[in-house]
Order: structure tokens, then sequence, then C-alpha cells
């Protein structure tokens, strides 16, 4: 009785995190963001662009552990993905096919900025990286196109900053307040 207990408690809490609710929210286990307004980061597509949050930080699906600060934004196959800061181009993969699942690589594009910390786009379409290694890009710019590979439920940016091998915490200077960073459900309008 009290194991089935227990399983049901584990089932409704992680079905209310997975639906638009992050962790935060029950328990408060992200933090150490700074204030969205100074924020060297711009959101991961074109001004004048907008774009549902489908998976914010913390969450009870997979933005756990070193992912504890990522984010995926609900996006077409072919959506433009720009910078979110200035930077070098350190790594590109863009060979998988869209739909090829998990047992395939995703495409993705590494970005080195100037404090060591590195932004990484991941389930980028085929052939979608617009920049090559070494290139220099500037924050907004248009780098790659989004798509659906490797291991993902659909179409979709994952985007997560990562210093010492774990991602670290965002906050956008060209979105509405996000004074602790994005939220699961909500749309962003790139200003």
């Amino acid at each position: 009785m009290m194991r089935s207990l227990n399983f049901l408690i584990f089932t409704l809490t992680l079905a209310s995190c997975g639906v638009g609710v992050d962790e935060v929210a029950h328990n408060g286990v992200c933090d150490g963001y700074t204030d969205s307004q100074n924020s060297d980061y711009v959101l991961p597509y074109p001004a004048g662009m907008t774009f549902e949050v489908s998976q914010g930080n913390c969450s009870a699906v997979s933005h756990r552990g070193e992912q504890r600060y990522a984010y995926d934004f609900a996006m077409d196959i072919g959506s433009d993905i720009a910078a979110i800061r200035e930077g070098v181009v350190t790594k590109v993969e863009e060979s998988n096919e869209d739909g090829n699942g998990c047992s395939s690589g995703d495409n993705h594009i590494h970005i080195k900025h100037s404090d060591g910390s590195e932004a990484i786009y991941v389930h980028l379409t085929l052939n979608g990286a617009l920049a090559e290694v070494g290139d220099t890009v500037a924050q907004g710019e248009v780098i790659a196109k989004s798509g659906n590979t490797g291991c993902s439920s659909g179409a979709h940016l994952h985007l997560q900053v990562e210093l010492g091998g774990s991602s670290i915490p965002l906050t956008f200077s060209n979105a509405q307040a996000n004074p602790r960073g994005l939220v699961s459900g909500q749309s962003y309008a790139a200003q």
C-alpha cells in the first residue's frame, strides 16, 4: 500500500512538473540568475520573432543535473536561430536527417564566448549550420536553422550555455522581464 501511494505521489508530481510548471516553482532548485535587463544574452532568434518555451529550467522531463539550465524553444524545422552572444564557432555537426531518433546523433553548433562559456544549440536540421568552425559570429546573427534531429520529441531548439561542463542560468535582455529565466508554456518576443 505504501509503495503504491509513493508511486502515485511521484507520478502526480512528475505530471504537474511536466506540463509547463518548472521545478523551480516547487522546490527552488534553480538559482543564480542575473538581472535580465543587464544580461549579456539575447533570445536565440531574430528580433520581431516570437516562440514558446516548451521546456524551461529544472523541469521534470529532461532539464536536470548538468542540463538543468537548458531551454527548449518550440520551432518549426527551418526556423532561424540567432547567436545569443558574440563568439567563435568551435564545433559544428549538421549531417543527420530530421526525425532520425535517439540511436543517431543530433545536429548542433557550439559557440565559445569571451568569458570561456560556450553556447550549445541542438537539434538543427540537416545542413542547418550557417557558420563554420573558426567563424566569429555577432550577437543576433543568424547562425543555423532549427530541426528535429537526435533524441528529440519534435521540432525544437535545445539551448544551453555551459561553463566548466555544466549549464549556467540565463536571462535575456531583449525579452520581457525574466528575472528567474524564461517560463515553460510562455511565448517570448525578441525585441
